[in-house]
């Protein structure tokens, strides 16, 4: 991945946990989309896929790539 999708992806992050940050307990046990499933389940499942992901093999470290030298 580039070093432009590596801060995308960070920036999308950070604008989720924003979100996900002001669930209400309510909210994080609502149902989601997906049938039988609750937000918190969902948030979840993708939370755990993505450190997973063999496409992002540096998403298990606590930093991304160093960004490229001009």
């Amino acid at each position: 991945m580039s070093y432009a999708g590596v801060e995308a992806d960070r920036v999308l992050v950070q604008h989720a946990l924003a979100l996900l940050g002001r669930l209400t307990p309510q909210e994080w046990a609502s149902p989601s989309a997906r049938k039988g499933w609750s937000v918190q389940d969902v948030v979840t499942h993708l939370g755990y896929s993505s450190r997973r992901s063999p496409t992002r093999p540096w998403s298990c470290r606590s930093t991304p790539p160093a960004r490229p030298r001009a």
